[in-house]
């Protein structure tokens, strides 16, 4: 029996070097605004812990504390679609790079929360960000922290 474990565990350890390892976290920080204030906003931080560069095609929200459905659009900042979403981001091995995030998208879903998600967010997170790659390598985290603090429902706190 200890011959197929040790077989099953070098399997193992040889598949998941070629594995797409991203680390994700919400971060707010400070940006200019228009008058050249400073104004507070959520950002995304993505660090490539792989070998290999790992080329980002979407990053999205989705809503839903048992089954999670995607929001239409994508979770980051942008003015001018053409011009400031520029799909994939490459980021190369060891690499991390920030994008900014829309705080609108993650205040809409739980705007939309009914009384059930309400309730069960106590228990599991509603709001998700996801981020997808080139190699269909996902990665969800919860995202109730993307919604603006001043403005964060009472039931989030």
């Amino acid at each position: 029996m200890s011959p197929f474990i040790g077989a099953a565990v070098a399997v193992w350890t040889y598949r998941s070097q070629f594995k797409e390892r991203l680390a994700v976290q919400i971060v707010w920080g400070h940006t200019p605004d228009q008058n050249n204030q400073p104004e507070e906003c959520p950002f995304l931080y993505l660090q490539n812990q792989s070998d290999r560069p790992i080329a980002v095609i979407e990053i999205c929200y989705l809503s839903g504390a048992i089954f999670r459905s995607r929001k239409a659009g994508t979770a980051l900042y942008y003015e001018d679609p053409f011009f400031d979403l520029d799909f994939p981001y490459l980021i190369e091995a060891g690499q991390s790079r920030r994008f900014k995030l829309s705080e609108y998208g993650a205040k809409a879903i739980t705007d939309e929360a009914s009384i059930w998600h309400r309730t069960i967010q106590r228990l599991r997170p509603m709001v998700w960000l996801e981020v997808k790659t080139v190699a269909n390598a996902k990665v969800r985290i919860p995202a109730w922290d993307a919604t603006p603090w001043k403005d964060r429902a009472k039931w989030l706190r």
